[in-house]
């Protein structure tokens, strides 16, 4: 019985580390911004399949026929902009929800730094200036911060590569089948 109480709080606090953890580092922003670094990556491999069909249905045709029909003009010209429109929507995504999670965060960190230095004793406080104290949470909270800006275009670059290897193991089975 007393294993199993010890077991339902190391249980509880790890569930309140783990909420405390959340709370702060604001998972959902962060993961926006990862979602929008992935459109980027999709749509940077997108863009070479537009500009292939682009090429093989509009350029090349007209130099071998000497005209090309004008729908196909248009949807191969909407096929390229409308990834290119994807992609910089990608990018600002990313940027803007990786920028709100960094902001956030720092906020959130500061906020929780003040608190625990609130809880020293006042004899604590006596011996150090108040500006230092308020100085170093500002330095200290952006220092830990400033960690996750670069994450969401790394994890980017890692779901670009993923893509890119799916894409190609697909296309050489295909083609060696």
């Amino acid at each position: 019985m007393l294993l199993r109480k010890l077991q339902c709080k190391a249980d509880y606090e790890l569930a309140c580390v783990s909420c405390e953890i959340c709370s702060i580092f604001h998972p959902r922003l962060f993961a926006i911004a990862v979602a929008g670094a992935s459109l980027y990556a999709v749509c940077t491999v997108a863009s070479s399949f537009g500009v292939a069909f682009l090429v093989d249905s509009v350029i090349l045709p007209r130099f071998e026929e000497g005209h090309i029909d004008a729908g196909v003009y248009l949807v191969g010209s909407a096929i390229v902009i409308g990834i290119g429109v994807l992609r910089a929507f990608g990018v600002v995504v990313r940027r803007s929800f990786a920028g709100i999670s960094n902001w956030r965060t720092v906020e959130s960190l500061t906020m929780l730094l003040v608190r625990q230095i609130m809880t020293q004793p006042s004899i604590w406080h006596k011996k150090r200036m108040t500006g230092d104290l308020v100085a170093r949470v500002g330095v200290d909270s952006d220092a830990a911060a400033e960690v996750l800006g670069p994450l969401p275009f790394i994890l980017h670059r890692l779901s670009y590569s993923y893509f890119l290897l799916a894409v190609g193991s697909s296309l050489s089975i295909f083609l060696l089948a």
